[in-house]
């Protein structure tokens, strides 16, 4: 069995609407990319946190879009990221808030309650947080899947800001 932080999965560069990969990235890069962020990536960090902290949501998200890369850790995708083109599925799911007053003590809770929480973390504005959940399972199909996620939703929407999109 492989070790889930060998895992790889796509990266896109330029924003979320990017849908052709720019290349893949394991699980364990991806960690050490935010854990240990290189001096141009933290001050793009503290240039979205300046723009989430005065409320400035659309210069927050050109600022997203132009320094940050995004990943699609669930599903492996050929030629671009839609339904039609997944390839194959990985055992990870993406949970995020969005407009979190008190985002750090609420990455620190979920990822201390739920022992599938493998990496939790607060986006670069910390009006948010994003958690990397290992599935006990692989998803075989879109469907398969979604309930997978689903179930892990069930107990993550008791908080205020659960973004529902990453169930797609």
């Amino acid at each position: 069995m492989i070790n889930y932080l060998d895992l790889q999965f796509q990266w896109y560069s330029n924003g979320i609407k990017t849908i052709r990969p720019s290349g893949f990235i394991s699980l364990q890069q991806l960690i050490n990319a935010i854990i240990s962020p290189k001096p141009e990536m933290i001050e793009a960090f503290k240039l979205i946190q300046e723009a989430g902290a005065s409320g400035n949501k659309e210069e927050k998200n050109r600022l997203k879009a132009e320094k940050l890369f995004f990943t699609t850790p669930s599903a492996i995708f050929d030629p671009i990221r839609n339904y039609e083109s997944i390839t194959e599925f990985r055992p990870l799911a993406i949970f995020e808030y969005d407009d979190v007053e008190y985002a750090e003590e609420l990455r620190d809770y979920v990822f201390e309650k739920r022992k599938d929480c493998i990496f939790a973390f607060c986006s670069p504005s910390f009006t948010g947080c994003k958690f990397i959940f290992l599935l006990g399972e692989t998803p075989k199909t879109i469907e398969h899947y979604k309930s997978l996620w689903y179930g892990i939703a069930y107990d993550l929407d008791k908080f205020k800001g659960l973004d529902m999109c990453n169930e797609r």
